[in-house]
């Protein structure tokens, strides 16, 4: 007699806290969740102190939407995750030992850093067992790799890597407040000593201080 065989990816149950999909696939902790139409949640927006960042910064209240956007992250989560040092699949705290960061040659910023360029990335830390999970059975990470040009580095110490906090504004309600006060959006990496292919398109003297909108 044949044994039914299990529907869960055999990740289960190193993710088994995270909220999960229709289809019962975990979500990772830094996903943005939103309405079954889609619509960008403009009246979920807030503007508060964040202290993860020392300064007002843009949240983005969810936790009650029912389908997660696998292809935006949460602003509130991801600073959390980059300044804290979390997962962005997991949420566990990731010691320096098994610090990675997934780098899109064709999505990396340029800045100036002692008098040299660095590249400078926004997809939080993944830990080691979390990159091997994403990089086997994410669909969204898979279709990127082939082709975003997606590439795994490990950083394992924090000399490697220097926080930068973006500002800029949001639309919607607090457009016009925020293009007047610019606030906190994503907290960004510069990544000191990776070893990056710059895009041919990528311009030279690019910053890391301004964005806009309310997800990535």
């Amino acid at each position: 007699m044949l044994r039914p065989v299990s529907s869960r990816p055999p990740f289960d149950p190193w993710l088994n806290h995270l909220r999960r999909d229709r289809r019962g696939l975990p979500v990772p902790y830094v996903n943005l969740w939103q309405r079954e139409d889609g619509v960008a949640e403009l009246d979920r927006v807030r503007l508060d102190h964040d202290p993860n960042v020392g300064m007002r910064a843009v949240f983005q209240d969810d936790a009650d939407l029912p389908v997660p956007n696998f292809t935006k992250q949460n602003l509130g989560r991801q600073r959390e995750c980059m300044t804290v040092g979390l997962c962005q699949v997991c949420a566990r705290p990731v010691p320096w030992s098994r610090r990675n960061i997934v780098v899109s040659s064709i999505s990396v910023e340029w800045v100036d850093v002692g008098g040299r360029e660095v590249p400078v990335v926004f997809e939080p830390w993944l830990d080691d067992r979390c990159a091997e999970i994403a990089t086997r059975w994410c669909p969204a990470l898979i279709r990127r790799t082939r082709e975003d040009n997606l590439t795994l580095i490990r950083i394992r110490s924090q000399r490697e890597a220097q926080l930068v906090v973006s500002k800029g504004w949001v639309e919607g309600p607090f457009e016009e407040e925020t293009r007047r006060n610019p606030v906190a959006m994503w907290a960004k990496v510069a990544l000191l000593n990776a070893r990056i292919e710059r895009a041919p398109e990528t311009a030279a003297g690019a910053t890391a201080g301004s964005d806009h909108g309310a997800g990535r």
